[in-house]
């Protein structure tokens, strides 16, 4: 059973999901990806962006997110997360118990209105990463989403030994998101919607 230590280890990588929501019906999302790209200059600190160069690169990043399969993916991230708290919340004795508390709480989550809390503020002064190390950090944002979401398995395949094996083995942030976060105090522009990597 997964105890009260792994469940706080295990807390991050869930609050790195996006909020639990249904699809809003946006038809303009695609699968071509492609890099993050933006008109601000590539070698400015954000911690030095003006107003109207932090308001585009908020825009840009919203325009990327909104064109890519980035929160579809991070909703079903979010949503297989609610699953297995259900079922580890609700302390199952069989795998059977487990599958279906998690099935309740993904179905649950999946029929909840989509929520938007994507929210892109300014940088601290502070902050001396460039808006190159934040678009190096975007273009690994979307392998490490998959690593993510690899971990938490989906409920018809929940197991209570899972339970462990998720808490025991959580994906590294990647190595551009950590420089990110190391050269700005507050993690730099919201890096994924709902939350900093």
């Amino acid at each position: 059973m997964l105890d009260s230590h792994k469940l706080t280890a295990l807390l991050p990588f869930l609050l790195l999901a996006v909020a639990c929501g249904g699809d809003d019906g946006d038809d303009k999302k695609n699968d071509a990806g492609g890099d993050f790209t933006t008109s601000v200059p590539n070698d400015k600190p954000l911690g030095s962006l003006t107003d109207a160069e932090s308001e585009q690169l908020c825009e840009d990043l919203s325009d990327y997110l909104s064109g890519s399969s980035f929160e579809t993916d991070a909703q079903e991230v979010g949503c297989r997360s609610a699953g297995i708290l259900a079922a580890v919340f609700s302390q199952p004795k069989t795998d059977a118990a487990a599958r279906s508390a998690c099935k309740s709480g993904y179905d649950e989550c999946k029929a909840a209105p989509a929520e938007s809390n994507q929210q892109c503020d300014k940088p601290d002064a502070s902050c001396m990463a460039t808006v190159d190390d934040y678009k190096a950090c975007m273009a690994d944002m979307p392998a490490y989403l998959d690593q993510v979401k690899g971990t938490f398995p989906s409920c018809a395949e929940l197991t209570l030994a899972d339970f462990d094996a998720i808490a025991d083995e959580p994906p590294a942030t990647p190595a551009s998101c950590a420089a990110l976060d190391a050269k700005c105090s507050d993690g730099g522009p919201e890096v994924i919607p709902g939350g900093a990597p």
